[in-house]
């Protein structure tokens, strides 16, 4: 996953959202 793709998940989830990535790596893609 590029670091443009976690930047826009970052900003749509918020802070939690590379916790959330790593515990469900597959629910994002």
């Amino acid at each position: 996953m590029s670091q443009k793709k976690i930047h826009e998940i970052h900003q749509k989830l918020g802070p939690r959202a590379i916790e959330i990535l790593e515990n469900h790596p597959y629910e994002i893609k």
